[in-house]
């Protein structure tokens, strides 16, 4: 029970993701005037436009497809079922 109350906060508290600029209502309003303040031209996601694949290679630095005998080729994937007769 003890490390129930930890995430109990005292009276007169409130949750952060509540209130300012990282409330559900207003984030995507105020995001953008935040950036424009600190005199960012515009928020870009790190991975918007990659996929699957990119995203992994940008975070892990290794290609996830890559060969691992020849180390240039590329490895592509297919389903196979086995019967179990």
């Amino acid at each position: 029970i003890r490390r129930f109350f930890q995430h109990v906060l005292p009276g007169g508290f409130y949750k952060i993701r509540y209130f300012g600029f990282l409330s559900l209502s207003l984030a995507k309003e105020l995001v953008g005037l935040v950036f424009e303040l600190l005199g960012k031209s515009q928020f870009l996601p790190r991975f918007e436009g990659l996929n699957g694949m990119e995203i992994y290679q940008e975070i892990s630095g290794k290609r996830q497809w890559l060969c691992p005998v020849c180390k240039s080729g590329i490895m592509h994937p297919y389903h196979q079922n086995i019967s179990s007769d």
